[in-house]
């Protein structure tokens, strides 16, 4: 199946879900899934399972994903 023959994306025809959707992690696949759910929801929260130093909006460490056991919330 070409791409070229799929239904255009269209935000309009999502219906209302809920009223909040979690989304787990921030990579690049949590990041797409959160601005969709954004259609259908009233808000999300992404959740991270790492903090963000203060100050720093990215961080490269750089291949992998460090492991923590201390939790994010992003809302």
């Amino acid at each position: 199946m070409a791409l070229s023959t799929l239904p255009r994306y269209d935000e309009r025809r999502v219906p209302a879900v809920g009223e909040r959707a979690p989304v787990a992690g921030p990579s690049a696949a949590g990041l797409l899934a959160g601005r969709v759910l954004a259609d259908g929801f009233r808000e999300g929260t992404i959740v991270d399972r790492d903090p963000l130093p203060d100050g720093v909006l990215l961080e490269d460490d750089g291949p992998g994903i460090p492991l923590s056991e201390r939790e994010t919330v992003f809302e």
